[in-house]
């Protein structure tokens, strides 16, 4: 069987399976080459590709092709993630033991470890250093990955900063930094206004064209005996809108359902249901990160193409900052988060792909039978919409509240469009769901059915109301995909503490890493629970974990008293 040669999850390490970003690269290397060898700050949101694109300048002979040679540049990469209580003094350390491995020339090593046997290295140690280097012929660069976790961190201060921009502009130092936002914008209290940002251009990486998707298509299945068809590569590009790691992960699916003889509609039904069951959670990140005002605009730019489509008009600028006043200065930073695209010649915006427009539907439209009453509606309206465009009660009954500031400024024919895939009621609605607050979410693999069933019933019998699919919802929901993640999104926002079953299926599971990650957005209680022996992910070590595998019935009385605790306790967002 041939090995599927689409990955995702970890940034692109072969050079060869690098795809794109020439223009990037250009302006990245000719920075670099010029006489005061310029710095450059690459900017993107999380999964563009910043440090694919590191791991590629790092590489020697990548490097060497683009025309930044080891016998005259080190490119030396360093990430900085999690890298919460790292030093000024550990930074040059950690840097310096990777220069004195990488750099080319047999004389700078034995400088290289003069200077890190130092208790406390300074800027003429440094300038020292780095002025022998130059001697030489060489000039360092720094790639530095993550960089917001030296800005935001308070051991840096300004005098580390004024120190490196030294070292940049006077001692042959260049840097090439990779951070979610611009650098000005991720600094702590006291460097604010440093002048170490202007040193810098900023490189904004945007997500890639249909010509850079069907290369990489076409790259990748190079040896497989194997190819896309152009119906599948536009499957891949219609839902990943270019993103780089949205589009390897539809092409892994596509290629996974090519590999069991899937075609035409029942290959694509398959290929979109795995592809929006993987990115849900990473739509919500990127959402969540959003201002109320960004997803004002998002919104407003899903129903201005629909607009368009209807022969209404067009999605520019214009029409955006008409829907919402501060679309003119959403958009520049929605367009370099990837999530707004241009279309540089109409000068119009839409959203990254057809898949997000549909989950921004699924995440603000009411599921039909949850909306709230009519007379909480009123309520609201009465207490603060009355400058408010929609001042529809069953329009706004559509959506959830928490987004009804989002709708409820868009003029009512084009909030219409956001609901034309659903029948409203002009009766009463139901009331709202009930609190949900004084109750644990329990996330789990169904592997571990039989356990968590005792551990429901246990903590049930101790007092500890609990929330679980199988249990809460409705036989109807839970048959309908649509409907069944409509119910555990409700319980994911109600509840008051989650416990995550933890089993090497659970650790697998797409859906349980998905749920999760949207509690935990919550800042609210969560407690791994270890029901299996398994590795317990990185992201959940920061929580207390109990080990119910041995003396599960005293933990589990020593954790029904947690829980109960907290659930008793006021829930804060």
């Amino acid at each position: 069987m041939t090995p599927n040669p689409f990955t995702f999850g970890n940034p692109i390490r072969d050079p060869a399976h690098f795809i794109g970003r020439e223009s990037d690269l250009r302006q990245i290397v000719n920075r670099l080459r010029s006489s005061a060898h310029e710095s450059t700050s690459i900017v993107g949101e999380r999964r563009i590709g910043k440090t694919s694109l590191l791991k590629y300048l790092e590489n020697k002979d990548a490097a060497a092709v683009l025309g930044l040679p080891p016998e005259e540049f080190c490119l030396v990469y360093m990430d900085f993630q999690g890298l919460m209580e790292i030093t000024p003094q550990r930074f040059w350390q950690r840097i310096l033991q990777k220069i004195g491995r990488t750099i080319c020339s047999p004389n700078i090593p034995p400088l290289v470890k003069e200077i890190r046997a130092l208790d406390n290295l300074d800027l003429f140690d440094l300038e020292d250093l780095f002025t022998s280097i130059a001697n030489e012929g060489l000039t360092v660069v720094l790639l530095l990955d993550e960089f917001e976790y030296v800005t935001q961190n308070p051991n840096f201060g300004s005098d580390f900063f004024g120190a490196l921009r030294a070292l940049a502009i006077h001692h042959n130092l260049p840097l090439i930094t990779a951070t979610r936002r611009e650098l000005v914008d991720l600094c702590h209290t006291d460097i604010k206004g440093s002048p170490f940002f202007n040193i810098f251009a900023n490189l904004v990486l945007k997500p890639f064209d249909y010509q850079d998707v069907k290369n990489l298509v076409t790259t990748y299945m190079q040896g497989t005996g194997n190819d896309f068809s152009d119906e599948e590569i536009h499957l891949v590009w219609s839902l990943g809108g270019g993103y780089p790691f949205f589009t390897q992960i539809a092409a892994n699916y596509t290629f996974d359902a090519k590999s069991r003889a899937e075609t035409g509609d029942a290959l694509i039904d398959s290929v979109t249901d795995s592809f929006e069951k993987q990115v849900d959670a990473h739509f919500q990140y990127m959402w969540t990160r959003s201002s109320e005002s960004e997803k004002i605009t998002l919104v407003a730019a899903m129903v201005a193409k629909q607009d368009e489509q209807s022969g209404n008009g067009s999605p520019t600028l214009e029409t955006l900052a008409n829907l919402h006043s501060r679309a003119h200065l959403d958009v520049p930073e929605l367009v370099k988060r990837g999530l707004l695209v241009e279309d540089e010649e109409q000068k119009t915006y839409q959203l990254l792909s057809t898949s997000l427009e549909k989950w921004v539907i699924t995440e603000i439209q009411a599921p039909v039978g949850d909306q709230v009453s009519k007379t909480a509606i009123n309520e609201w309206l009465s207490a603060g919409a009355g400058g408010q465009s929609l001042n529809s009660e069953r329009l706004l009954g559509a959506f959830k509240d928490k987004y009804w500031s989002i709708v409820a400024g868009l003029p009512e024919d084009l909030a219409q469009k956001l609901t034309a895939d659903k029948q409203i009621s002009h009766e009463d609605f139901p009331v709202s769901q009930q609190d949900l607050s004084d109750s644990v979410f329990i996330c789990y693999s169904r592997n571990e059915r039989a356990l968590v069933d005792r551990l429901v019933s246990d903590l049930n019998t101790h007092g500890v109301k609990t929330w679980r699919d199988v249990d809460n919802i409705p036989g109807s929901r839970q048959s309908n995909l649509q409907g069944w993640r409509m119910a555990v999104e409700k319980a994911l926002d109600g509840c008051g503490a989650m416990l995550i079953v933890l089993s090497p299926g659970a650790v697998d599971s797409h859906e349980v890493q998905a749920e999760w990650n949207h509690f935990a957005s919550y800042k609210r209680p969560i407690y791994p629970i270890i029901a299996t022996q398994c590795e317990v992910p990185f992201y959940l070590k920061i929580y207390q974990i109990w080990d119910l595998s041995e003396d599960y019935a005293a933990n589990v009385l020593k954790l029904s008293s947690v829980l109960a605790s907290v659930l008793s306790e006021p829930q804060q967002d």
